[in-house]
């Protein structure tokens, strides 16, 4: 979901929320600043622990009042127990977060990337993808106990689809565990544990 303005641009995925200033913010008034501020803050303050990138490449110059908005989604971002992460490659724009002091407490990277990285995220809502294959594994895994307990195929496919089904759907589900910050991560832990149960089935079948 992509939320736009002349000043800025908010994209919302699935396991991260995207903050990107545009130069028009540069030439806009205090009030339109702080009103900037606080429509970002409503739309983040709907994710439990946001990870939340905020995007500062589009800029050459960045104000002390810019700055002050991003302290401000900063510490509501924190209040919700998330973490952010600020891009920046130009030199000035750098000088200014150096000189607030605030590369002593934001992670400063030079591209989407490496800030992505620095989250722990996946580009693109990758958490969401993550559960629908470990979905699939566990479904596979399902079948192969069927197979196995009815025992009209031969034993070693079966046991092929269970374990293999069940040792994917377990990786990929611990996977996004770890890494989710939304509700995907509650999808992983169910995959992580239905996948768990089959390959203790499987083995007691043995």
């Amino acid at each position: 979901m992509t939320a736009s303005d002349t000043n800025y641009h908010i994209d919302q995925f699935g396991d991260y929320s995207a903050v990107t200033l545009l130069p028009a913010m540069n030439n806009a008034q205090w009030s339109e600043i702080e009103q900037a501020g606080t429509d970002i803050m409503g739309r983040l303050n709907g994710v439990k622990s946001p990870a939340v990138l905020v995007d500062l490449t589009p800029l050459n110059y960045m104000g002390s009042s810019m700055v002050a908005m991003i302290v401000r989604c900063w510490k509501n971002v924190q209040t919700n127990n998330g973490r952010i992460v600020v891009v920046c490659n130009n030199e000035v724009v750098r000088e200014v977060i150096s000189l607030a002091g605030l590369t002593k407490v934001w992670p400063i990277v030079e591209n989407r990337e490496d800030g992505l990285k620095e989250l722990g995220v996946a580009a693109g809502g990758g958490g969401k993808t993550l559960s629908f294959v470990g979905i699939g594994a566990v479904l596979v895994a399902v079948v192969g106990a069927v197979l196995m307990v009815m025992g009209k195929v031969d034993p070693n496919v079966a046991k092929g689809l269970l374990f293999g089904g069940a040792g994917v759907g377990f990786v990929l589900g611990l996977v996004n565990l770890v890494k989710s910050t939304d509700s995907t991560r509650f999808w992983g832990l169910g995959v992580v544990l239905a996948s768990a149960a089959i390959a203790v089935f499987g083995f007691v079948q043995r």
